[in-house]
């Protein structure tokens, strides 16, 4: 069995993605904006690409860099995005924050632990260094008390599954153990 270098099977993949979009452009004008910069974009990533990769060691492969949102929520091990600090990550508003507990329930690794906070003799929320970004507590915090980006959160933005609660999660989480 012959091993694929993936490097080069995914540049190349780019290129043909690249060609289709450039014919694409030919009926539509409207993108030609839109294709440019992405080939710009891929230009770029690659001369990344091979920076982290010289100075690392970490071959990151092209699709990563290359995503249609500048907040991944994904912790892939070499991740461009976290090197370059600009993967989201959710941050505890104390203000906000009741002690309920509910965002150390839902955290699928158990990264969120409730301290006592000695200032004002309640529980809060401190979010751990392994956070791998899935944003159930975010999602979940009946108190929006967990924000991105220095953004508060509003209950709008909130979403799960309505027919998952809590109780369901923790069930799963017992089976699952």
């Amino acid at each position: 069995m012959s091993e694929i270098n993936l490097q080069g099977y995914m540049s190349s993949a780019i290129r043909r993605i690249m060609a289709k979009a450039y014919r694409n452009v030919l009926n539509n004008p409207r993108e030609a904006k839109t294709v440019f910069r992405l080939q710009n974009t891929f230009i770029k990533s690659e001369s990344r690409r091979k920076a982290v990769a010289k100075k690392s060691g970490v071959e990151v492969p092209p699709f990563l860099i290359c995503s249609i949102s500048t907040e991944c929520n994904l912790s892939c091990k070499g991740c461009y995005a976290r090197a370059n600090g600009i993967a989201v990550m959710p941050y505890v508003n104390r203000k906000k924050c009741i002690g309920c507990g509910t965002c150390e329930k839902v955290c699928p690794i158990g990264n969120i632990r409730l301290i006592e906070n000695v200032q004002t003799n309640q529980r809060v929320a401190r979010i751990g260094q392994e956070c791998t970004n899935c944003l159930s507590c975010v999602h979940f915090c009946p108190q929006q008390a967990l924000e991105l980006n220095g953004r508060e959160t509003d209950k709008s933005y909130q979403y799960h599954h309505p027919g998952v609660s809590v109780k369901d999660i923790l069930k799963a989480r017992e089976n699952r153990d």
